[in-house]
């Protein structure tokens, strides 16, 4: 690890502590071909390179003054070896508070939580006069978001959050932070965007606060080759004094980079939250995706205590990055849930997922509900369903009322069988009382403003059918279909002998789910044979007499989707007219 650069206070500058004036200008201008590059690599890589800094710079502006003036200099080798290590000091420390504002007085949106950056997670609560309908709770991390706006902000769809902690924010104040346990219900998910319309800048900030750690140090040398970095200024911040330095968002690749031993990585696919397997891999930083230009306020450990940038938009951002020691944070179930531990099964826990299909079968079916964050399908055009209904295991059946959470006027009703799925749009039904009566073992299943469907189905002719097969697009079977096929499986075929099971599947971790003890396990399917333990798509959550409460899927956008179970006696699904 390169040197931290330590020395005594006021070593190597004068000894007044001038504030950094504020940054006006770019980081150093990129030739032609090389900015060609630059949006060719960002247009094809997306928000999928976000976990290594590709794609920042779309959504970062520079900030280097125009004509540095004194007492501004080129950096000393000692600061250029902290600021290159300030990133991998920033990964080992862990967990950090965050306190963000974005935008100018009477506009502002601010930030307030914590980051966990070995596992690329950040959980803030935004508030500030110009959130808007950003208002609410936030966890994200590279290339994915997921959102619970607060009451206030009006967003459409099932009961979104709790009321505001409080009205301070709407005057400017900072608002409070998140609540420790984060809220099960009403989050809703989407890809992490750095270019584009609103919310652009806090996507962009996102993901430089992703870029500012490392599990490795940045080459020292770019620094000090007259690129751009700079001494600003002598500070205090965080309670210390500290250097004001300018550098890179993003560093600049200079060749093959070791890791630190034992260091893993920003986020290790199925290990919790993160990316979708199914997309190609970002790849390291391109070699001269630089970003834009931060002001980095280091103390003499090469800890970080702000940082400063101009989003794009010119959009000003500040950051103020709090070493006090935090509570571990989990991603909400969109995100995967707490981290994985994944192992091979042991031989009592593969007869017990062997015995998932007849213990399922016994009641019969299970009432179901389903939150499924995914890409548009045909008839689905918006991405965050939710769903309630039942599962026929003795027929082979399953019947579902579908709707978007931002299209609450629309919903579909959905009947699927072993050969295929009929479908027909019905006007939106009212939520019912959490008394209403429904078959099963009670609406603990269903989302948040799921409504089953009517029983008996509508006997016109407005159904449409098509077969598995025909409903699947280039990239495969839709994400809710995969999750219909799994959970009319379990009634069929079921997971497999103990004997395949023992060979194939992986334990992740224990949880509970509604207070009773549940074992999280994934069963690779064919295809996935040659991925690493606890990268498979689905994961199954089995309580201790092998009934199946809970199928999870990591879907094309990143996010997780849940079908939960409860097994018992099910309402007669009749066949639907269909062409």
């Amino acid at each position: 690890m390169p040197p931290t650069g330590r020395r005594r206070p006021g070593a190597g500058h004068p000894p007044s502590r001038r504030r950094p004036q504020p940054p006006t200008e770019g980081w150093r201008a990129a030739p032609a071909t090389t900015r060609r590059a630059r949006l060719a690599a960002l247009a094809v890589l997306g928000c999928l390179a976000l976990s290594s800094g590709a794609g920042l710079a779309a959504g970062l502006v520079s900030c280097t003054p125009a004509a540095p003036t004194d007492p501004a200099r080129a950096l000393t080798a000692a600061e250029a070896h902290r600021l290159a290590s300030m990133r991998i000091v920033n990964y080992r420390h862990g967990r950090a508070g965050v306190r963000a504002t974005l935008g100018g007085p009477g506009t502002q949106i601010q930030l307030t939580g914590t980051v966990d950056w070995p596992r690329a997670l950040a959980y803030l609560r935004v508030g500030g006069p110009g959130a808007g309908s950003q208002r609410g709770l936030l966890q994200a991390v590279p290339g994915l978001v997921v959102t619970r706006p607060d009451v206030a902000s009006g967003a459409p769809g099932e009961p979104a959050g709790e009321p505001p902690a409080s009205g301070a924010d709407q005057a400017g104040e900072r608002p409070e932070p998140p609540p420790e346990v984060p809220p099960t219900d009403g989050w809703r998910a989407r890809r992490l965007v750095t270019s584009g319309p609103v919310p652009a800048a806090v996507d962009s900030f996102l993901a430089l606060l992703f870029a500012v750690a490392a599990d490795r140090p940045d080459p020292a040398e770019p620094l000090l080759a007259g690129d751009g970095a700079r001494w600003l200024g002598r500070d205090h911040a965080g309670g210390v004094d500290v250097d004001v330095l300018l550098g890179p968002a993003v560093p600049v690749a200079t060749g093959h980079h070791e890791p630190v031993p034992g260091a893993t990585g920003h986020h290790e696919p199925g290990s919790g939250p993160g990316p979708s397997d199914t997309a190609e891999p970002a790849p390291a930083v391109p070699d001269g995706l630089a970003g834009g230009a931060v002001r980095y306020w280091l103390d003499d450990d090469g800890q970080l205590h702000r940082f400063e940038a101009l989003l794009a938009g010119d959009v000003p951002v500040q950051v103020d990055v709090d070493r006090a020691a935090l509570p571990e944070l989990n991603g909400v179930a969109a995100l995967g849930g707490p981290p994985v531990e994944p192992r091979a099964v042991t031989a009592d826990e593969a007869d017990l997922l062997a015995r998932v299909r007849s213990a399922n079968r016994a009641p019969g079916g299970a009432e179901i509900g389903l939150a499924v964050p995914t890409q548009p399908v045909s008839e689905l055009p918006a991405a965050n369903l939710r769903a309630a209904g039942w599962v026929d295991w003795s027929r082979g059946v399953a019947y579902l009322g579908v709707h978007e959470l931002d299209r609450p006027g629309e919903r579909t009703l959905l009947r699927a069988d072993r050969t295929g799925v009929a479908v027909r749009d019905v006007p939106a039904a009212p939520a019912p009382s959490p008394s209403a009566g429904t078959p099963g073992t009670g609406p603990r299943t269903r989302p948040a403003g799921a409504v089953p469907p009517p029983l008996p189905p509508p006997r016109d002719r407005e159904w449409s059918y098509l077969s598995w097969q025909r409903r699947a697009d280039a990239l495969g079977a839709p994400d809710l279909d995969l999750l219909l096929n799994e959970a009319l499986a379990i009634g069929g075929a079921g997971l497999g002998s103990a004997a395949r099971l023992r060979e194939s599947a992986n334990w992740l971790r224990q949880e509970s789910l509604d207070g009773r003890p549940v074992a999280v396990f994934e069963v690779p399917k064919e295809a996935e044979v040659s991925v690493g333990r606890g990268q498979a798509r689905m994961r199954y959550w089995v309580d201790g007499d092998g009934l199946l409460r809970r199928l999870e899927l990591r879907t094309r956008i990143g996010a997780f989707a849940q079908l939960d179970l409860a097994p018992g006696r099910v309402p007669e699904l009749p066949a639907v007219p269909v062409d």
